[in-house]
């Protein structure tokens, strides 16, 4: 089979257009990675240096409770973020303001608020004995309210940037303490 000069151009003129939308897709992609690290990056700073930690436990304390008096399912997920659940509009400001991904009431009144999901979890744990450490728990912000992070697992040194970012953005907003 003999290809002619009019096939060539014809497979040319596809091979590049092929090419073009490809990189097209590989930039759109990158493009979002980087926005969404941004995000979570951000979303950090906001939990970690920006967010009045005493107010954050007491919250979650009143979540734990809310199931113990039956106002809240233990163990459903409430989503906040995407397609919010009706009963979430009840839930503390200081939890809304930080717009979690979801959070779980456990049925032992532990609760976790997971700030993102998918490829980097991370968020707050707290049990409703502030003494014991909840099962998701890498660093104790103040007594009973525990930050978790995906990071942890990977990187014996993450506490060290977890302190350096708190030292450079809670010299700068001061908020929590």
């Amino acid at each position: 089979m003999k290809i002619d000069k009019k096939h060539i151009h014809i497979l040319i003129i596809i091979a590049c257009i092929f090419a073009i939308l490809s990189g097209t897709f590989v930039l759109t992609m990158v493009q979002k990675f980087l926005l969404q690290m941004k995000d979570v990056r951000q979303r950090r700073i906001h939990l970690l240096c920006e967010t009045d930690y005493q107010a954050l436990l007491d919250a979650c304390i009143e979540l734990s409770k809310k199931v113990d008096k039956g106002e809240l399912t233990a163990g459903k997920w409430y989503i906040i973020r995407r397609n919010p659940d009706a009963e979430m509009y009840g839930f503390p400001k200081v939890i809304l303001d930080l717009a979690p991904s979801y959070i779980i009431i456990k049925s032992d009144g532990n609760v976790i608020m997971e700030m993102l999901g998918g490829f980097n979890h991370f968020g707050i744990s707290v049990s409703p004995n502030v003494s014991e450490k909840p099962v998701f728990g890498d660093r104790e912000l103040i007594p009973g309210l525990w930050y978790y992070d995906d990071n942890y697992n990977e990187d014996p040194k993450y506490d060290q940037k977890i302190d350096r970012l708190i030292s450079k953005y809670m010299g700068i907003l001061g908020v929590a303490d």
